[in-house]
């Protein structure tokens, strides 16, 4: 699955976090460092989990299998939330 930021979505980056308000009006606040990175990593195109996974082992001190299942759940609650859309 490959998954890049919602176009409908509006947000802004403040102080190194990411605020997001979705389609229908629900605001959403990414404030620890992954999350921000998975965020703009994801902003200017689609990525896989693989690609996200890969990005955040280069970045952070975390092992593959840890990036991988984290990456994973971070990436299903984004799309279940409208801030993520998956290709």
């Amino acid at each position: 699955m490959q998954v890049r930021v919602n176009p409908e979505a509006a947000f802004r980056e403040v102080g190194g976090e990411i605020f997001v308000v979705t389609a229908d009006r629900t605001f959403h606040h990414l404030g620890p460092a992954t999350s921000v990175e998975i965020f703009k990593f994801c902003r200017a195109c689609a990525r896989s989990e693989a690609e996200i996974v890969g990005r955040i082992v280069a970045l952070f001190d975390v092992d593959e299998a840890t990036a991988a299942m984290d990456v994973q759940r971070f990436v299903t609650q984004l799309v279940e939330r409208d801030v993520f859309v998956s290709q």
